[in-house]
């Protein structure tokens, strides 16, 4: 079974085509029951030998964001109009 089958089973991931970062949690907490959170990186032989490569990255590139912007809640007022693209620029 490829990543992507496993990545994309309705009955582990209800709507998973859809955007939704509340699949992850539980009572506003991180669901540490959740199944196979890690099977994007495949299993056994085949398992992805980047796998470890890209969580210290995803984790320094968060920890650089956050040490490096305030961000908080906007409050609503003189927001700037913000354009999203599809790719890193």
């Amino acid at each position: 079974m490829t990543p992507r089958a496993i990545s994309h089973d309705e009955d582990t991931y209800p709507s998973p085509e859809q955007f939704n970062p509340e699949r992850w949690t539980k009572d506003d907490k991180l669901d540490t029951d959740m199944r196979d959170t890690t099977a994007i990186f495949g299993f056994g032989r085949r398992i992805c030998p980047g796998r470890f490569v890209a969580n210290s990255m995803m984790f320094l590139t968060i920890v650089t964001i956050l040490a490096a912007f305030d961000i908080g809640k906007s409050d609503g007022e003189d927001e700037p109009k913000v354009e999203y693209t599809s790719a890193i620029q």
